[in-house]
C-alpha cells in the first residue's frame, strides 16, 4: 500500500493512519458512537405486528381497519384451510392496495388468493357492522376500475393457483 502511495501521495496519510489504528473492544466502540444494536428478529416481528402480516394486508385491502381479534381469526381460518403462507410478498403486505393488480377477476375456488379474500370478507362481516351501500357514482367508478384492471388481473392471478 505504501508503494501505491508513491503514485497517489494524498493517500499516504490515510494509509499510515489506518495502519496505526488500534482495535477497540466492541462494547466500548458502540458506546462511544452512541449505538445500541438490536436483535434483528425482534425488529422483524415488530414490523410484522405493525403491518399485521398477510392477514392484516388482506383485511386492509378489503377496507377494514384490522383489529387483533380480526387478524387472529383470519390467520386461524387461513391456517385451517391450508392457505398459509400466501405468496404476497413484502411489497403487497406493506401496500395492500396493490393486491388489486393480482386479485383474480372472479370468484375462483382454485385460486388461493381468491379463497383467502373470501375468508377475509367473512371475518370482516363477523366483526364489523354493515356499512351503507355506496351511491350510484361511486359504484360506477368501482366497476370502471375493475374493468380497467381486468387484463392485468387475468395475467397475474395465475401466480396464486
Amino acid at each position: 500500500m505504501l508503494a501505491l502511495c508513491g503514485v497517489f501521495p494524498f493517500l499516504r496519510e490515510r494509509v499510515l493512519g489506518l495502519a496505526g489504528a488500534e482495535a477497540m473492544p466492541q462494547a466500548e466502540s458502540l458506546a462511544a458512537l452512541h449505538l445500541s444494536p438490536g436483535d434483528p428478529f425482534q425488529r422483524l416481528s415488530v414490523e410484522e405486528a405493525e403491518t399485521g402480516g398477510e392477514a392484516g394486508a388482506l383485511l386492509r385491502y378489503l377496507g377494514a381497519a384490522p383489529t387483533p381479534a380480526m387478524r387472529r381469526d383470519l390467520e386461524a381460518g387461513l391456517a385451517r384451510c391450508g392457505l398459509l403462507p400466501l405468496p404476497l410478498g413484502e411489497k403487497l403486505i406493506r401496500h395492500p392496495g396493490w393486491i388489486a393488480f393480482v386479485e383474480p377477476p372472479a370468484r375462483n375456488h382454485a385460486n388461493r388468493l381468491a379463497r383467502a379474500l373470501h375468508l377475509a370478507s367473512q371475518v370482516i362481516e363477523a366483526h364489523v357492522p354493515a356499512k351503507p351501500r355506496p351511491g350510484l357514482i361511486k359504484m360506477g367508478l368501482l366497476v370502471l376500475a375493475d374493468l380497467v384492471l381486468l387484463p392485468i388481473r387475468l395475467i397475474t392471478a395465475k401466480r396464486f393457483q
